[in-house]
């Protein structure tokens, strides 16, 4: 059967994990803010986003809202578990349910963690410093969260599906792998660790693109760990987008449109998708108005296009 006629089934529940839930650092907070005014408007308070609470020791978040009746009974039942978390809503359009995680408790346990990630997957950690520690230890505490709000709210009937974003949060997959497996789970990625590795470090990166080695960038650059998820087979996605079938087949093909000058991306994009997904009419946060609507391509975007 083909996907397009297969059924379309809607989650009952759908807990979304991202390093950047009430955490403005890059792309994939906009990309995750400004779809769940939707989400939310759909499922209620069975969307749930859950995010690092990484203000914890300085001032009060400004994208966050406590709520201290919300998923009360469970937040007073998982604290007595052991688990650090605050519960509330994004300060965002939709006001969506957010669970921030306070995941500093398992700094302790991290040998004994990754060494049971090594012994179970063959996830090799021991290359990796605190920027590979502090997301991982973040996706396990996501995974555990995620296993004691199922088990207090959740019936067998109900659908659950977790999302995770990035290598960051992959090791909440694996949790949930292996100790909640009913639970659907999704790996969106947003972009490579090594082409954010050549990019962030001046070399060429269009110019050799052919002729770079991603073990080898990995290790002269000191994140060899943060690609290690790229073999494992819980981290596979059972769909590829088109942009995401082939690295070295679209890096071949980005590199011809470049020099032909048509826009690569927007001819690997069917044209229905394009529509629907155009940047028109998406709620955007802070926006006051009903609908954003995007502006007119100035020079900047005229640039931009130019260069893709």
């Amino acid at each position: 059967m083909a996907l397009k006629d297969k059924p379309l089934l809607v989650p009952d529940y759908l807990l979304e994990t991202s390093w950047e839930v009430c955490n403005k650092i890059g792309g994939i907070y906009t990309a995750i803010a400004t779809k769940a005014n939707l989400l939310a408007e759909e499922l209620k308070d069975n969307y749930i986003l859950i995010g690092p609470d990484v203000w914890k020791e300085t001032h009060q978040n400004p994208e966050f809202i406590e709520d201290k009746f919300l998923f009360k009974s469970w937040r007073e039942a998982a604290t007595a578990e052991g688990l650090r978390i605050k519960v509330g809503r994004w300060n965002i359009p939709g006001k969506p349910a957010v669970i921030l995680i306070d995941f500093t408790p398992y700094f302790p346990e991290k040998d004994k963690i990754f060494a049971h990630f090594w012994e179970h997957y063959k996830l090799d950690s021991l290359s990796g410093d605190w920027d590979y520690v502090e997301p991982a230890l973040f996706g396990y505490a996501a995974g555990k969260v995620i296993e004691s709000f199922y088990n207090f709210n959740i019936s067998y009937h109900d659908k659950i599906v977790a999302q995770f974003h990035d290598w960051v949060t992959g090791t909440g997959i694996l949790y949930l792998k292996e100790y909640l497996p009913q639970v659907g789970t999704v790996f969106t990625a947003h972009a490579t660790v090594v082409g954010r590795t050549i990019a962030a470090n001046g070399l060429p990166l269009y110019k050799n693109l052919e002729n770079y080695g991603a073990e080898a960038i990995a290790r002269q650059f000191g994140v060899a760990a943060n690609i290690r998820w790229n073999g494992l087979p819980h981290m596979k996605p059972i769909i590829l987008p088109p942009s995401r079938r082939s690295s070295t087949t679209n890096a071949g093909s980005f590199l011809k449109k470049r020099r032909t000058g048509s826009p690569p991306m927007a001819s690997m994009i069917p044209g229905s998708l394009r529509r629907r997904y155009s940047t028109r009419n998406v709620p955007m946060p802070g926006k006051s108005s009903s609908r954003w609507q995007a502006p007119s391509p100035g020079p900047l975007s005229r640039k931009i296009r130019s260069f893709f």
